[in-house]
């Protein structure tokens, strides 16, 4: 079937008429009223094969075959729940049915709930060719005879919809979320005035995306050609991304490594919380700590990795006592968080006092991370562990900003943006 209409119908038989004749469907379903026993009458699907008042029925007047229509009865006419849900039964049926036919959605007839059921479930499938027969009216009941003709209307309110629903992901940080509902857009014409910001949506969403997954040169990608929709946030970006080179690096240190990744983390983190993902947000805040502990042995002098920590750097009194964390498998000294910290106090680094006065503290909201599914563990993390470890965190961070006068700083201003501000 090329072309299928959906129909309703009502007390009058000319808009049906215009209707098919108009829209010359390959299959019709009419949308009709059931018997009623009080008062006892006859649905409007009689107008479909029977007639009323000496009035030929619709299938004779536009030539119909009993093969190219079928009848629906609705008995709840005036509810628009089952009138919504019948027809978009109906919607269903076509698309399993008929794939790749134009289906047009035809509500002039019946009553306003029928009508309004068959336009809403077709504005929920948003592919549908909405179709109104519109005419001269002599008063405000009826339209005049012989004045009818059909208006169509795209799916742009379907549009609309969809694009409230893409901007309410954006601002929950649901990338995925807004790019699938965006690719649904795919086969409609969109409207003018919105069709730059969907594409701006569409192309920031894959940015951020990838930048929520650390994927920084597949974010750069996106993200470049639409910096100024992101001014603060992009610049911000520019930094993580040359922080993550340097920390990456294998070549000597030219320069020191800033911060930004850990501040990358910590908003990271926060994103996580907001969709309610505690123990994500935990395991990344663990990661945020680690890296300030290894960025900070980076930028010691002489330079240490704490996954590969050269003993003979180190000062001589401290020596065997690091050299007995040597791995006997892979024959490197390597150190986690808690003994990256300890090696910055042995340095009597700038920052190993402030990393003393929280340590306690971070020691035991760290523990709760040790429970979860993504460390050891199997209990679900709450919003309130979330909480009690973000705050020592996130002071300690700022802290160490501080005491190092970085030109960098955390900042939670500087979180992703939660909507796009068009000119």
């Amino acid at each position: 079937m090329d072309k299928v209409l959906i129909v309703t119908v009502g007390g009058s038989i000319e808009p049906i008429f215009t209707s098919i004749t108009q829209n010359k469907p390959d299959f019709t379903y009419f949308l009709c009223s059931d018997d009623t026993q009080t008062p006892k009458n006859k649905g409007s699907y009689i107008m479909v094969n029977e007639g009323k008042d000496g009035e030929k029925p619709i299938a004779l007047r536009t030539g119909l075959a009993s093969s190219e229509y079928e009848i629906i009865k609705i008995k709840e006419i005036d509810n628009l729940n089952h009138c919504y849900v019948t027809a978009a039964g109906i919607i269903q049926r076509v698309r399993l049915e008929y794939p790749g036919s134009q289906l047009i959605i035809d509500y002039t007839g019946g009553t306003k709930s029928m009508s309004a059921g068959l336009a809403a479930a077709a504005m929920d499938d948003g592919r549908c060719l909405l179709s109104v027969v519109k005419g001269v009216r002599s008063d405000l009941v009826k339209v005049r005879d012989g004045t009818q003709r059909v208006s169509k209307y795209s799916a742009d309110l379907y549009i609309y919809k969809r694009f409230k629903l893409i901007k309410e992901l954006f601002s929950k940080y649901d990338y995925s979320g807004c790019i699938s509902l965006i690719l649904e857009l795919t086969d409609f014409e969109l409207p003018k005035d919105i069709e730059p910001e969907i594409q701006a949506y569409e192309v920031i969403s894959k940015g951020l995306d990838a930048w929520d997954k650390f994927d920084h040169d597949k974010a750069y990608s996106f993200l470049e050609s639409y910096a100024a929709y992101i001014k603060d946030h992009f610049g911000f970006f520019i930094n993580v991304r040359r922080d993550k080179e340097s920390y990456e690096s294998e070549e000597e240190l030219t320069r020191k490594v800033g911060y930004n990744i850990v501040f990358d983390l910590l908003l990271n983190a926060q994103r996580r919380a907001f969709r309610g993902q505690y123990d994500d947000g935990v395991a990344r805040m663990y990661r945020a700590l680690e890296m300030l502990g290894q960025i900070t042995l980076l930028n010691n002098s002489p330079s240490l990795k704490s996954g590969d920590i050269q003993v003979e750097l180190l000062p001589e009194s401290i020596r065997d006592k690091y050299e007995a964390m040597r791995n006997t498998r892979s024959g490197k000294i390597e150190i986690g968080l808690w003994a990256n910290f300890e090696l910055i106090k042995d340095l009597k680094g700038p920052i190993s006092e402030v990393i003393a006065i929280y340590r306690n503290q971070l020691i035991n909201e760290t523990k709760k991370r040790n429970t979860s599914i993504l460390a050891h563990g199997i209990t679900p993390l709450s919003k309130k562990d979330y909480e009690d470890m973000y705050e020592p965190v996130q002071l300690l961070i700022n802290e160490v900003g501080e005491i190092l006068k970085l030109k960098d700083r955390y900042n939670e201003e500087i979180q992703f943006p939660r909507e796009i501000i068009f000119n």
